[in-house]
């Protein structure tokens, strides 16, 4: 599987719909945060890791799990989880943990887009707020 960038590989992970995962943003505003403030941040592409990809022999990511795949793409990216904090204005160590659940329940990617879904439950809350 020859790739230009990752971005193909992400495709998978962001058509999945389990509306159960986006649990982790029902009445919890600092999630919200971190949500809305992922695309903003400064994170590092380790490129070595993206040339390994590159030359990746065909099949050989189909044959390992969706959930090593995942792990796999996010060794690929160092997030600024400071500028995160500073971004929210949560602690570093809060802000830490809902990163953690928001990549484990795939709500956030790697290439610093969001889950659709995710965007929505967002723009709702803001709608609400605003109605108010």
């Amino acid at each position: 599987m020859y790739m230009d960038n990752w971005t193909n590989l992400l495709l998978e992970y962001k058509s999945d719909r389990d509306p159960v995962t986006l649990i982790f943003l029902v009445d919890n505003t600092d999630a919200m945060k971190v949500v809305a403030a992922w695309p903003y941040i400064k994170r590092t592409v380790n490129e070595s890791r993206l040339d390994d990809l590159r030359v990746c022999p065909e099949g050989v990511l189909d044959d390992i799990g969706m959930r090593t795949r995942w792990e796999m793409m996010w060794t690929w990216v160092k997030p600024d989880l400071l500028e995160l904090a500073s971004m929210t204005e949560i602690s570093v160590d809060k802000t830490a943990c809902i990163f953690l659940t928001l990549k484990n329940a795939r709500l956030i990617f790697p290439d610093g887009t969001v889950h659709d879904q995710a965007r929505k439950i967002i723009g709702n809350y803001i709608a609400g707020k605003v109605r108010k």
